[in-house]
């Protein structure tokens, strides 16, 4: 049984109760909102005024190691849930790093692909005015060529006329034998030196 419940047994106010035990109402109040603890001495009035035995309640002491182990807990778990948070927000950065990554190289792809035809038409632009000058170059060159083969040509015959006026001896008007004429080959070369 409690203060309260005797109290209201007996059908008491508070002030009425106090006054019966020679306390004061306040102090009826504090140990029936569980403020203060009920003493020995009062218990022991109590059980002489009213007949019934309430034992006094044990006073809670925190000790210095029961505070320390309490705010040892608390830092640790808002130690623990600051870790998860970061941990967390770094993997968040890292997704997100991903993420902007591959949209980059998305956007790198399909910007080499709108660009693919542009580059091909610039490469076509540039190859046909080359290969244009190129042709242009060769001509002359080509020209030259046919020139000269047939300057040799011409040259390679006279070299077999014997009767040719610039092949003949001015002592005696017989032709001079030049070396490599006595078997028709032309003295600059080869046969192959006829065709240029």
């Amino acid at each position: 049984m409690t203060i309260k419940e005797l109290r209201e047994k007996n059908k008491l106010t508070q002030a009425a109760f106090a006054d019966a035990l020679g306390v004061t109402g306040k102090y009826i109040y504090l140990i029936e909102s569980g403020k203060s603890n009920l003493s020995k001495k009062l218990s022991d009035k109590i059980a002489e005024v009213y007949g019934e035995v309430i034992e006094p309640a044990e006073k809670k002491v925190k000790t210095a190691a029961v505070k320390a182990e309490k705010k040892a807990k608390t830092t640790a778990a808002k130690a623990e849930k600051k870790a998860d948070k970061a941990a967390a927000d770094a993997a968040q950065a890292v997704l997100d790093a991903e993420k902007k990554i591959d949209k980059k190289k998305r956007k790198a792809r399909s910007k080499a692909q709108a660009d693919k035809p542009a580059v091909e038409a610039v490469a076509e632009a540039i190859a046909a005015p080359v290969e244009a000058a190129a042709k242009a170059a060769a001509a002359p060159i080509e020209a030259v060529k046919e020139k000269k083969a047939r300057r040799r040509a011409k040259a390679c015959n006279e070299h077999r006329d014997p009767v040719s006026p610039r092949r003949r001896d001015h002592s005696g008007g017989n032709p001079r034998q030049d070396r490599g004429s006595r078997h028709g080959v032309c003295p600059r070369g080869s046969e192959q030196g006829l065709l240029g």
